[in-house]
């Protein structure tokens, strides 16, 4: 239905995110996998624009397995949008990812989030760092120092 219906999808976009998002936390296999067949639509067949801004808004708000799926795929959308819209990456995604940053704890879990998310931060951050440069650098200037470090290590810890 996606590519059929394709830009005529933004103006319920946050409801069909909201929706997508219980599924992904679903113990059944099937609605699992067709909720993550969904997104994966969304970003082949959607302005990755809106796409970006929604997930990024909306990620505060998930929980479980959902968290970890959307992360993964902001990443793939900061690598879309950067090059032609890098203000809009600036304002949405690093908010996100301190918010990740400065919750994390020693074993980079979470409150209240089952699973380790270092593995998507991570991949954030390095999207993040590929695109901007120097720049996420001065953004994370006036974080917390313990947001800085974290990202520090997981920027260190990305580096092949």
């Amino acid at each position: 239905m996606i590519p059929l219906l394709k830009e005529s999808l933004h103006p319920m976009l946050l409801s069909i995110i909201v929706a997508v998002a219980d599924n992904l936390n679903s113990k059944n296999p099937g609605i699992y996998a067709a909720a993550v067949t969904v997104l994966d639509a969304m970003i082949e067949n959607l302005d990755n624009l809106c796409l970006l801004q929604a997930f990024a808004g909306r990620v505060r708000f998930l929980s479980g397995r959902a968290v970890l799926d959307v992360v993964e795929r902001l990443s793939v959308l900061v690598a879309s949008v950067y090059p032609q819209k890098p203000q809009a990456v600036e304002r949405h995604v690093p908010p996100v990812l301190w918010g990740f940053l400065s919750s994390m704890t020693g074993n980079s879990v979470l409150p209240g989030l089952s699973g380790n998310v270092r593995t998507v931060v991570r991949q954030l951050s390095r999207s993040l760092q590929e695109q901007m440069g120097s720049r996420l650098q001065d953004l994370a200037a006036g974080q917390p120092q313990q947001v800085l470090r974290t990202l520090q290590e997981l920027l260190d810890a990305a580096s092949p």
